[in-house]
């Protein structure tokens, strides 16, 4: 297969093929190369140019924020999923009904942090938070953001708000205090 150069642009002939094999392909060779550390970085450098030569240096910006951006929002997403998931899973020891336990979720994720921070597969990566409280506060933010939709989507039903949970408390307590009808006697 001949390559021709037109503007400094090499222009292949068909057939083409597989794109995920020609990033795979790059990525290797990067890798082959330069090394495992620095790899990406050159293989994302490489691609870049290419789009730079091809469609501008304003376009190829474009793409490449647009295309991080979409990744990093869909892996945001997926991480909130994963917390609410878990806290909906949470069962409560007493009743053992299931339901959003706030507190015994930010302590077991503050355990998994410090875990994930002593451990040697950290590799470099930045400390998790470890403090409890303000975990906790950080759930209860995805909850209220994010909550009612997961709820609704999942078909769990959603917790009595605390407005209605005194009322409920309130009518049982008045009709307890209230006096009872007397049968008739015969």
């Amino acid at each position: 297969m001949s390559d021709e150069t037109i503007d400094g642009i090499r222009e292949f002939r068909w057939p083409f093929r597989n794109p995920l094999d020609l990033v795979a392909e790059l990525y290797c060779a990067c890798k082959w190369q330069i090394g495992d550390e620095e790899a990406a970085t050159f293989a994302t450098n490489y691609l870049f140019e290419e789009l730079r030569l091809r469609l501008g240096q304003e376009e190829a910006k474009r793409i490449f924020l647009k295309t991080a951006s979409v990744e990093t929002k869909f892996a945001d997403d997926h991480d909130d999923r994963m917390l609410l998931t878990r806290l909906y899973l949470m069962r409560d020891r007493r009743t053992g009904k299931r339901g959003p336990i706030f507190d015994a979720l930010a302590r077991a994720i503050a355990q998994e942090n410090e875990a994930f921070n002593k451990s040697p597969d950290r590799d470099g990566r930045p400390a998790k938070p470890t403090n409890q409280p303000s975990i906790r506060k950080q759930l209860k933010r995805l909850d209220d953001r994010d909550g009612a939709a997961f709820r609704a989507e999942m078909g769990i039903p959603s917790p009595a708000s605390p407005k209605k949970k005194i009322a409920k408390k309130q009518a049982g307590r008045r009709a307890a205090a209230a006096p009872k009808p007397q049968r008739p006697q015969r």
